[in-house]
């Protein structure tokens, strides 16, 4: 039985060692445009395994087309993820001002200046 499943089996250390000596590494189209999708870091860290196996990498035709055919929506995607991000700082800047405005602090306060706060808050809101 455990010849006919043997996948549902453990390896031994060597087949395991013998696997990883010899075996081609089929990429997916999820490993392609997460390459996209990766902070950089990661994505170098995935560029040098791949580099590190190269010539046993095997991309199959169905996954560069599916690459090919979904590639600019992942980009989409991440160039709204940043917009979204951008716009949430800038609503949280905006709601502290307003906020800032609503306490009066320049008629009612002796020391804050919420002018200096702002400033402050921008400077950290655009600095990342």
């Amino acid at each position: 039985m455990k010849q006919i499943f043997r996948n549902y089996y453990r390896l031994s250390n060597d087949d395991f060692a013998e696997l990883w000596k010899n075996c081609i590494f089929v990429l997916d189209t999820n490993i392609l445009l997460n390459l996209y999708r990766f902070p950089s870091e990661a994505r170098d860290d995935l560029f040098r395994a791949l580099d590190r196996v190269k010539d046993r990498l095997w991309i199959p035709h169905q996954v560069a087309l599916e690459y090919q055919e979904n590639r600019l929506t992942v980009i989409a995607e991440q160039v709204k993820k940043f917009n979204d991000v951008k716009s949430l700082i800038q609503n949280i800047q905006k709601n502290f001002e307003n906020e800032l405005n609503n306490l009066q602090l320049r008629k009612r306060h002796a020391y804050i200046n919420p002018d200096n706060l702002t400033t402050i808050v921008k400077k950290r809101l655009t600095n990342t």
